[in-house]
């Protein structure tokens, strides 16, 4: 999907065909971009500061086109469109990501029976997301890959088929696994196991291990429905079986009783969670650790599906700049024709990665500790509301920002706790880092492209 935005930025906000004359200086004009962008990016990550990497992009292309070849130069109606964007982004994200909060919350997490609740809605969770995702590939497209060419029935019938496939495996499999991952680690009164205590219960250790057990667990559980019974050849089997049974037993409410009155009320306790800049204590809602822990799964899932969004819109934005040098160097190709070959692709992916291994702790840590007190089941609908407004946008060829996508949904989140819940001082920071990002990297691209026109 990153060829949509890679097109945009190629084509979208300068006009090629003013450089047909004099191609090297497009050519100097992206390296100019490319070192602007990389400079602003560093040093706000070095600060923690989770900048947008559209934005300077963006801000890059204005201040290289404008020294070149003057204001007119410059495609506004696009800039305003990418501009309206980019506030109207975070508030959709952070819409989407608060309305499935509130819905996980109301339904799930303030149960008294919870878990139950969790086991019951997780293989839907999973199906969706995964549906969502096999949607917006398919659907009008990843041109590249010719899916955007095939009829609508059979799109519909891969989503189905993707969406139903993955909740029938995650319920027959992911569901005991999660069982006894869980009872591993909890004890019965729903409190963490120490390091060395771990891993009792059913005394298996290891992934592996647990997949398999899940397997015969599931097909003991099977059995005994079938059968009316058990035989004596697995007792402890059995047994176990009919505990899990009893916890997705259809015959019992699956909801429960709502806690939200003085319950959820009394659930609200001061964080002493040290990391926050400001030095204040956060406020959350506390919920079972056993449910959080099974969405500790989903999460995975969906920071997954985060990142396909992110290598749709932020490292098309990146590498658009390294897409018209190669299409001018390989294929004099200044109107830019061309589509951008696949390895270009390749190479923006494999820097995120690069990036995201190296100093991408610094960002993670004051979006993932320092704004809000986040947990698995916050998590998950933050990651997918961002996830769906990125990969949504990058379908229409939008340049959103995927950074102001995850905060906008993480302090919207964070704001269904109170104001007190949301680190006010740092999400202003952050703001302020938005709006220098634009004119910073036009001013700093400008001298840079100056100063290679003059050499060369």
């Amino acid at each position: 999907m990153g060829e949509f935005v890679v097109e945009k930025m190629r084509r979208g906000i300068i006009r090629p065909e003013l450089y047909v004359d004099n191609p090297d200086e497009l050519v100097l004009g992206m390296l100019a971009v490319l070192i602007g962008c990389t400079v602003w990016l560093i040093l706000a990550t070095f600060f923690g500061l989770p900048v947008s990497t559209t934005h300077s992009i963006v801000g890059a292309l204005l201040g290289f086109t404008i020294v070149a070849k003057g204001a007119d130069s410059v495609n506004w109606w696009e800039i305003s469109k990418i501009a309206f964007s980019w506030v109207t982004s975070p508030i959709l994200a952070g819409t989407v990501s608060v309305t499935l909060y509130v819905a996980v919350r109301h339904i799930i997490l303030r149960r008294d029976n919870s878990l139950r609740a969790g086991m019951w809605f997780l293989p839907l969770f999973y199906g969706f997301t995964l549906g969502a995702l096999v949607f917006f590939v398919i659907f009008k497209g990843s041109p590249g890959l010719g899916l955007n060419k095939l009829p609508l029935w059979v799109m519909v019938l891969a989503v189905a088929a993707v969406a139903f496939s993955a909740a029938g495996v995650v319920w027959f499999v992911g569901l005991p696994y999660m069982w006894l991952h869980i009872n591993a680690h909890f004890d019965e009164r729903g409190e963490r196991l120490r390091e060395s205590e771990a891993g009792g219960g059913l005394g298996w250790e290891g992934v592996g291990s647990r997949l398999v057990l899940a397997l015969q667990f599931r097909l003991a559980e099977l059995r005994a429905r079938l059968s009316g019974g058990r035989s004596e050849e697995n007792e402890q089997m059995y047994a176990h079986a009919h505990e899990f049974g009893k916890l997705v037993d259809e015959s019992a409410p699956i909801l429960g009783s709502d806690k939200s009155g003085d319950s959820a009320a009394d659930s609200h306790s001061k964080s002493d969670d040290a990391s926050l800049a400001s030095g204040d204590v956060t406020w959350s809602e506390k919920f079972d650790p056993r449910t959080e822990e099974l969405f500790s799964f989903l999460q995975v899932l969906t920071a997954c599906v985060g990142g396909f969004s992110h290598g749709a819109n932020d490292v098309a934005n990146s590498i658009g700049p390294f897409a018209v040098i190669i299409a001018i160097y390989m294929y004099d190709d200044t109107l830019q024709r061309t589509n951008a070959a696949w390895w270009i692709l390749l190479i923006g992916g494999a820097g995120i990665v690069i990036g995201l291994a190296t100093w991408g702790y610094r960002v993670m840590a004051t979006i993932g500790h320092k704004v809000t007190k986040l947990t698995p089941t916050r998590g998950f609908t933050i990651e997918f509301g961002a996830a769906m407004t990125v990969l949504l946008a990058s379908r229409l060829q939008i340049p959103v920002s995927t950074t102001h996508c995850v905060v906008g949904s993480v302090a919207f989140v964070g704001l269904t706790d109170g104001v007190k819940a949301v680190n006010t001082k740092l999400v202003a920071t952050i703001f302020a880092s938005w709006i220098i990002t634009l004119p910073f990297t036009g001013a700093l691209t400008a001298a840079v492209f100056a100063v290679l026109h003059a050499i060369f």
